[in-house]
């Protein structure tokens, strides 16, 4: 063996462990055909088939390294995402709407009457405090799961949580100007995420944020998803029908199971059919007090009058949104068909 060969060797044990046992002889020996070739062209030919040899070790080195910390990051994450989520987590998971739908149905019994009473030594009304506390529960879920890398139990927060700190920027409640406008209605999730930052110390989350849904889709859906704890609390506005209060409460009962069964779920098929089964259920519970209240309603401020629609034609309606609903919040599963895709190309032949 010559010296160079040695050399050559011993760079290899710079490889990943695996990558080492599998190509490592196949390696030496395309470098002894190729330091053998080279010799025989003369002494400059050797020294940059060196040159070339060295330079393409390090770098295929680095990227190996690279390569195989990526696949047992991608083993433990696709692990993860295939036991089922404790107690505890769901009910992280299901915060968002826990608080916003208190929200909602506080906003349902106060509209009769329509005053927003005015709270604590800074005088604002109870709907900016309750938006506020929401705000500060679903920021501090945000950070725990920033901290934890993002477990599938923490997706859901994020929309509604960038949603109602852009809301209390220009919120008018009771005929009140907005007591938060600027960077402060955002303080909850600036000092939230930012202490996150300084446990972490890194933005490694941000990517296995990513990483989660290319793995586990219905992640995606499960953020979407969160989005209905806004509809919730918006999709009564102006609306004085009876059934609200009730209907309300069985919109935000639902939506809630929904999210805590798709934490606690097992498998990719019981997730798809817990957030079904909140999505339709919530939706269907809205509809119910919603489209009837606005059917052929004429209110001072409209231009027109709503069109008068027969049973059927609302039923249809309703129907017609609840695909799109579905539609929209399944839509993630074309990641599953394009990974698989992916899948397939890189499999050797």
């Amino acid at each position: 063996m010559t010296l160079g060969e040695r050399v050559y060797r011993a760079l290899l044990r710079l490889y990943p462990t695996a990558h080492h046992r599998a190509y490592g002889d196949l390696m030496t020996q395309t470098f002894r055909d190729g330091q053998r070739d080279a010799r025989n062209q003369g002494r400059m030919a050797l020294v940059g088939w060196w040159w070339r040899a060295l330079t393409d070790a390090a770098m295929t080195i680095v990227i190996e390294h690279l390569e195989a910390r990526k696949k047992y990051d991608m083993r433990n994450l696709f692990a993860k995402t295939n036991e089922p989520g404790t107690w505890p987590e769901a009910f992280a998971g299901a915060v968002s709407f826990i608080v916003y739908g208190t929200l909602g149905i506080l906003f349902a019994v106060n509209v009769a009457n329509g005053i927003m009473p005015r709270l604590g030594p800074l005088g604002w009304s109870w709907g900016v405090w309750i938006v506020l506390i929401g705000n500060i529960a679903t920021a501090v879920v945000l950070a725990v799961g920033w901290i934890k890398g993002f477990p599938r139990w923490s997706y859901a927060a994020l929309l509604p949580l960038w949603f109602y700190s852009d809301y209390l920027t220009t919120l008018h409640i009771g005929g009140q100007p907005a007591p938060l406008t600027g960077i402060r209605a955002w303080l909850p999730v600036l000092i939230a995420l930012g202490y996150a930052l300084l446990r972490t110390r890194s933005l490694r989350s941000l990517w296995v944020f990513v990483t989660g849904i290319w793995q586990d889709w219905s992640r995606l859906s499960f953020l979407l998803y969160g989005f209905l704890a806004v509809v919730i609390p918006l999709s009564g506005d102006e609306t004085h029908s009876a059934a609200r209060v009730p209907l309300t409460i069985v919109a935000v009962v639902f939506m809630t199971i929904g999210a805590v069964a798709y934490v606690r779920a097992e498998s990719p098929g019981q997730r798809i059919l817990a957030l079904f089964g909140g999505m339709m259920a919530g939706s269907i519970s809205i509809f119910l007090f919603v489209m009837p209240y606005w059917n052929g309603r004429y209110e001072s401020w409209m231009q027109n009058p709503q069109p008068t629609l027969d049973t059927f034609s609302l039923v249809m309606q309703a129907a017609n949104v609840l695909i799109g609903f579905a539609l929209i919040l399944f839509s993630p599963v074309l990641i599953a068909g394009i990974r698989r895709v992916v899948t397939r190309h890189d499999l050797p032949n």
